[in-house]
């Protein structure tokens, strides 16, 4: 969803512009942050853990912009970018369960996010193209903002984070299913 809003975020692609490492060193630096938000979480300063998982965040769509900015994209960090996504996504997710939230919302998460990326990126491999569903339902960033913001809203209302969690479950296999169903409808034709 907020793929379509990326040209409002020209402050990343501004930034991104000057900044000339390489992308990878990026994408593997977003782990630390995602450490420290695991980290945060067991401790049980959620709202630390919200401010970390924004910076990872940030930083995983900077590791795109940047390899963008100075021609440097390669199917190899497109690999290791999302391999490090999805470790350190779920990483979090599983640390939710020290905040007290409940295994069977934790692990439908978990399964939600896994699964929307695994129908795209089978549909993806059938028909040789790579962003089929961009823009269909919950992606990364999404999830991002919401689990950072029910990790800060938790210091002001303790079941924040646990309703952030459960509609993070329920909307990311929603999102997986209707990718399904876009998925089946084209690959029928």
């Amino acid at each position: 969803m907020l793929g379509r809003y990326k040209h409002k975020f020209t402050f990343i692609t501004t930034l991104a512009s000057k900044i000339d490492v390489n992308p990878d060193c990026i994408t593997l630096s977003s782990l630390v942050p995602a450490a420290l938000a695991c980290y945060f979480l067991y401790v049980n300063e959620v709202a630390f853990a919200g401010v970390m998982i924004l910076l990872n965040g940030f930083l995983d769509a900077l590791d795109g912009a940047v390899a963008r900015a100075h021609n440097r994209v390669t199917l190899q960090g497109e690999l290791l970018d999302a391999l490090v996504d999805k470790y350190g996504e779920c990483a979090i997710l599983i640390f939710l369960l020290c905040a007290g939230i409940p295994p069977a919302a934790v692990c439908a998460a978990i399964v939600g996010v896994l699964m929307t990326t695994y129908v795209q990126a089978r549909v993806g491999e059938t028909l040789g193209r790579k962003k089929l569903f961009s823009g269909v339902g919950l992606e990364r960033s999404e999830r991002a903002i919401l689990l950072a913001s029910g990790c800060m809203l938790s210091a002001f209302f303790d079941s924040a984070l646990f309703y952030v969690t459960l509609f993070i479950a329920i909307f990311s296999n929603l999102t997986a299913l209707l990718r399904f169903i876009k998925g089946w409808n084209v690959l029928k034709t």
